[in-house]
């Protein structure tokens, strides 16, 4: 049996290099659904094209976005949301930028050049899990707790509460 059969996975970066390769992989192994994002659509129908001959059962949507504009990750966590009916197994944040070239030296970095490479390799990933999170709560809900939208108000008590504790006495574990 593939390994991941039923799952449903997101990949930035996917029209090329490892991104690209890693969609084939998780097709050959089974995988559900596949979100393949880059700022390129031509590259990344051929990907889409390729994951499809490789396995006919994977539902592979190909979203064009830029991991570094904040509007385009917004749109393809509720693109890809939807296509997947609220669920999302694995993110896999492949997209990256090192900016000009040839690299200048760190205080000589372009102000404009230095946010566009933090938006895409830290800001970016951090909003796509975030969203994901957020936008798969609000929308379809929390198991035994039902819609974010429905518990703000114990919501916001927990949190604070939550808040509190981990500032008195550490984290010890993950929280879930």
């Amino acid at each position: 049996m593939p390994r991941l059969n039923g799952k449903n996975i997101l990949v930035t970066g996917a029209s090329q290099g490892l991104g690209r390769q890693l969609a084939l992989t998780f097709a050959r192994e089974g995988a559900t659904g596949l979100s393949l994002i880059a700022r390129h659509l031509a590259p990344l129908q051929k990907v889409r094209d390729e994951v499809g001959e490789i396995s006919k059962r994977t539902n592979v949507l190909a979203v064009e976005a830029d991991v570094g504009k904040i509007s385009d990750i917004e749109r393809l966590v509720a693109t890809t949301l939807d296509a997947f009916g609220g669920r999302l197994d694995v993110v896999v944040n492949n997209a990256s930028t090192i900016g000009p070239a040839p690299m200048p030296f760190l205080l000589d970095y372009p102000l404009e050049d230095f946010q566009n490479v933090m938006n895409t390799n830290l800001i970016g990933p951090f909003l796509i899990i975030k969203n994901q999170r957020d936008e798969r709560c609000w929308r379809y809900g929390l198991p035994g707790l039902g819609r974010v939208r429905d518990l703000k108000v114990r919501a916001r008590r927990s949190l604070s509460n939550l808040g509190r504790g981990i500032g008195r006495n550490g984290c010890p574990r993950q929280l879930g």
